[in-house]
């Protein structure tokens, strides 16, 4: 007996569920038992063989998933991960959209079960506006609030402002004594595209939502009614425009700085809310390995991101069509960044 013979062939089998799935395809599990398989590995079998082979009005996508499940090599315990994820989604198409996608997720059972939590995320909603007070057993309390964001930066900015000149700050004394919070001026860079930005001049921009680099969010029409100040910078972008100046420097200047808020403002690693003021200039092309210092080889990261991005088990960040992405450790790819020409009403590049 050739043992490594016997061992390619298991694998080559592994790697073929979703064909193997088509020969059982009608059968039963207690026929598939009564053959003397297992009963769980019948299970799994009837559920494969019912989602991508049974009768369906989208068959179009199914013929897809069965392409690309084998394409993939997905094994079986994956494919029917795939059939029984998919039942909580109550729409056909996004159903059969859920599961090519799936097909299509290179890599093990736990990358596309990952992928999978990642596809079902919901966004939650935004949480109520007031404040919430929680008590501790040590006679402690912490009290938040929640409100408008450009309103909420004020009283931070005010406060980080006075802790910054004060060795002794105490914010519990700060916010006791009523001080006055002074609304700051819009210094940070905001990010437009020239549609937008002629809208918000001509009065027309309360549906605007402009971000601010220091975490504020505005509508254009009270970005309008706030003073800009001579070292703040409003940047115009358009679809697809590339940088304009590059020099071999090994930190960003102002303006590069301000060149890179227009892929976000905020870090560019997936779900990090660290806002571009509290973020790091990162060469996407490293700059000890001749990358250079200009607006397209760099974007925001936050200072642990920037630590561990291109670690194995963290992933990292690339420009891919003009966009800022997250590359998974198993090779996902999840855009971060701005999509220039969708937010002038043209389709987002796609990443290869």
């Amino acid at each position: 007996m050739d043992t490594l013979t016997d061992i390619d062939a298991l694998i080559d089998l592994d790697r073929r569920a979703i064909a193997l799935a088509g020969l059982v395809a009608g059968m039963t599990a207690a026929e598939l038992t009564a053959r003397g398989m297992e009963a769980d590995r019948a299970e799994q079998f009837v559920t494969v063989a019912t989602t991508f082979y049974g009768p369906t009005s989208h068959s179009a996508y199914q013929r897809r998933c069965r392409d690309k499940a084998l394409e993939n090599g997905h094994r079986l315990d994956t494919l029917a991960y795939i059939a029984r994820a998919s039942r909580t989604i109550t729409d056909p198409t996004e159903r059969w959209r859920f599961r090519e996608a799936l097909c299509a997720t290179s890599g093990d059972g736990a990358e596309v079960r990952r992928q999978a939590r990642a596809l079902k995320r919901t966004p939650t909603p935004p949480p109520a506006h007031g404040y919430r007070v929680a008590r501790y057993a040590d006679g402690t309390m912490r009290l938040s609030f929640v409100g408008p964001s450009a309103q909420l930066q004020d009283v931070v900015d005010s406060m980080e402002a006075d802790a910054q000149s004060d060795s002794l700050f105490d914010a519990t004394a700060w916010l006791l004594s009523r001080k006055p919070v002074a609304e700051t001026t819009a210094v940070a860079n905001v990010v437009l595209t020239v549609t937008d930005y002629v809208r918000i001049l001509t009065g027309d921009g309360d549906d605007i939502r402009v971000e601010m680099s220091n975490g504020a969010v505005l509508t254009g029409a009270e970005l309008l009614e706030r003073k800009l100040q001579g070292n703040g910078y409003i940047t115009l972008v358009s679809p697809m425009e590339g940088p304009l100046n590059t020099y071999r420097a090994r930190f960003a200047h102002d303006k590069h700085r301000r060149m890179i808020d227009t892929d976000g403002a905020r870090c560019c690693w997936p779900d990090c809310r660290a806002p571009a003021a509290k973020a790091q200039a990162h060469h996407i092309h490293e700059y000890r390995d001749g990358g250079e210092t200009h607006a397209g080889n760099l974007c925001w990261l936050c200072s642990f991101h920037n630590g561990v991005n291109g670690l194995p088990q963290f992933g990292r960040v690339e420009r891919r069509a003009g966009r800022i992405v997250w590359i998974s450790p198993g090779g996902h790819v999840v855009p971060t960044g701005r999509a220039y020409s969708a937010v002038d009403g043209e389709p987002p590049p796609t990443s290869p």
